[in-house]
């Protein structure tokens, strides 16, 4: 057909390629714009994000979350555990009303809390109970930060004796010369070839206003040379006019009997008591130089009567020479 156009009309067959061509670019445009279309339809199914008007949209569902205070929450706590009872074991140097002071309870307190100690015969090793200091009668808290600096001072000179092998015992002469008496009267014996020192005990609970006594220290030791060794105190606490745990005591009448060398005095005599309580009494022994001898304890076995005379009877034996003089110093504690 090409062939018989082309000879029969040279020209109608150029206008006929060229309308030809231009349907065929035509035909071509179409297709490609349609393939075209196609195939972003394509990747719009396959990626929803791409065509926005293909994304389906869903109602936002707002939840509501309830948030609690601080004080809505409260938690639930369980009370705190009560605290332990203290045990406190005695040492040596020590006294009732030095461990009240030392832990911040009351002196009545302290003493109802272990009624079966005896505060007059306290021996070391004791064990005591401490009572809260909420639970005591005092007003005030008590902070104890080492020992009380002493209010008397000493200038005497130990006297030391062996007692046996390995054993030596020490007195310290205390005197009082406040207008009251002192009580926690502590010292310590200090041997010059010893870094440590050894604490030297106060027989009674307090001194009285103007009296003397000793204190007491024992040396575990073989041998010691007694000119080396010097001693001082370590606490005395005046004692207040208020303070009712002291009665006062009066010696009516003492007799000494000293035996034939001099060396034992045995003492006899009555102590008036104005009010009822316990009794202790402190005999000791001087030489012709004021050094301490011996010494003796006497504790009266049942409560005295207000009013009413205690006889006692103490028998003292020199460690060290011939006994010159023996003192007599009382201490009566309130019921």
């Amino acid at each position: 057909m090409a062939i018989f156009t082309k000879l029969i009309c040279p020209v109608s067959y150029r206008w006929y390629n060229l309308f030809m061509r231009a349907v065929f670019f035509r035909l071509f445009l179409i297709l490609t714009v349609i393939f075209t279309l196609t195939s972003c339809s394509s990747n719009g199914r396959d990626n929803p994000g791409l065509l926005s008007s293909q994304i389906t949209l869903l109602p936002y569902t707002t939840i509501s979350v309830t948030i609690s205070s601080p004080t809505q929450a409260e938690s639930t706590l369980s009370p705190s555990p009560t605290s332990e009872p203290i045990v406190y074991t005695v040492v040596a140097g020590d006294s009732l009303s030095a461990i009240a002071l030392r832990f911040g309870v009351n002196l009545d307190a302290l003493i109802a809390a272990n009624p079966a100690i005896n505060p007059n015969a306290m021996s070391i090793g004791t064990k005591l109970k401490i009572p809260s200091s909420n639970n005591s009668s005092q007003t005030e808290e008590t902070t104890i930060a080492g020992l009380p600096t002493p209010v008397i001072q000493i200038s005497a000179k130990p006297d030391c004796y062996r007692m046996d092998a390995d054993t030596w015992i020490c007195f310290l002469l205390v005197n009082n010369d406040q207008s009251n008496p002192v009580e926690d009267v502590t010292g310590k014996i200090m041997l010059s070839n010893m870094s440590a020192s050894i604490p030297a005990t106060c027989p009674l609970d307090l001194i009285p206003a103007g009296a003397s006594l000793p204190l007491i220290a024992t040396i575990d030791m073989e041998d010691i040379n007694p000119d080396l060794v010097s001693g001082n105190l370590t606490s005395a606490i005046p004692v207040n006019e208020s303070d009712l745990h002291y009665g006062t005591t009066e010696i009516v009448s003492k007799k000494v009997d000293f035996s034939t060398d001099l060396r034992s005095a045995h003492v006899t005599g009555e102590i008036l008591l104005p009010v009822g309580g316990t009794l202790r009494v402190l005999g000791y022994a001087v030489g012709s130089q004021n050094h301490i001898l011996g010494y003796r304890i006497w504790d009266a076995t049942t409560s005295t009567t207000a009013g009413k005379t205690l006889a006692i009877n103490i028998s003292i034996f020199s460690l060290g020479g011939a006994i010159s003089e023996v003192y007599l110093v009382a201490q009566a504690r309130l019921k």
